[in-house]
């Protein structure tokens, strides 16, 4: 979490959080920002205004996954150090077996314990949206969200259950670049009082940072729809309901600023 004096920015991991956190920090510099861990949650409800990135599920797990094979993340370290012989079958070849495996195991382990962040959440839930949940809820109000949730993490019921907990702004990791610049054009940055030289500090096609190494098998690229089974496909469709209806509130507000010019 990246938080300020009036505006806080909700850090998902693997949403292209840790480019734009770098960038905000230079832009504002680090004074600006309170001491908060990097992916630390929310402690109690603020009226402060918030931002959060959210990527496409399918491009989040292939990355996810993507990175551990590089060594790297947190989830496939504390699952290499746990359970060694299940980390070789995750990521000991580039092959559509390995992502099979290491998709049964994000969409139903969140990787928590009874002291963790998420063990109020159903076991069932996907890691991703854990991660997401986590971020948009805060503690204080954990309480009533399962209540009103009740564990029905269909489309309709995430939508009516965050209607209260949306951030102002929701930016598509796919379109980063663009969004942020799109949307402080259109006046929906006011509240976070971007100086006069920001575009200049994040110029538009400034590359991202931290992404996974491109993976290659006997000379060839690996592509996602390549490892993908429909069987994985589908239980991703009907997992990742949160991700989906965050990534179709900010395509709607993006048409309805782009209908007014």
């Amino acid at each position: 979490m990246l938080q300020t004096n009036t505006w806080i920015y909700l850090t998902v991991q693997k949403t292209g959080s840790t480019f734009l956190s770098k960038k905000l920090i230079e832009i504002y510099g680090q004074a600006a920002f309170s001491k908060d861990r990097k992916h630390g949650i929310q402690k109690k409800s603020t009226s402060k205004s918030k931002i959060i990135t959210i990527r496409d599920p399918f491009d989040y797990y292939f990355s996810l996954w993507s990175y551990g094979l590089d060594g790297k993340g947190g989830f496939s370290n504390k699952l290499r150090i746990s359970n060694p012989s299940l980390a070789e079958k995750i990521y000991g070849n580039k092959t559509k077996s390995c992502f099979s495996h290491f998709l049964d195991l994000a969409l139903s382990f969140p990787g928590r314990n009874s002291q963790s962040e998420v063990s109020w959440l159903p076991q069932s839930t996907d890691l991703y949206t854990a991660r997401i949940l986590t971020m948009l809820v805060p503690q204080d109000k954990i309480e009533r969200f399962s209540s009103e949730l009740d564990c029905d993490f269909s489309g309709k019921s995430i939508a009516k259950s965050l209607n209260e907990l949306l951030p102002e702004v929701i930016i598509r990791t796919e379109y980063l670049n663009y969004d942020f610049h799109y949307l402080a054009s259109a006046g929906e940055l006011d509240f976070m009082e971007l100086p006069t030289n920001w575009s200049q500090i994040f110029v538009k096609d400034a590359a991202r940072l931290n992404s996974s190494s491109s993976h290659e098998v006997d000379g060839k690229k690996l592509k996602q729809h390549e490892l993908l089974s429909e069987y994985h496909k589908n239980l991703i469709e009907l997992k990742c309901t949160t991700a989906k209806y965050l990534i179709q509130t900010a395509n709607e507000r993006i048409k309805e600023l782009e209908s007014r010019v």
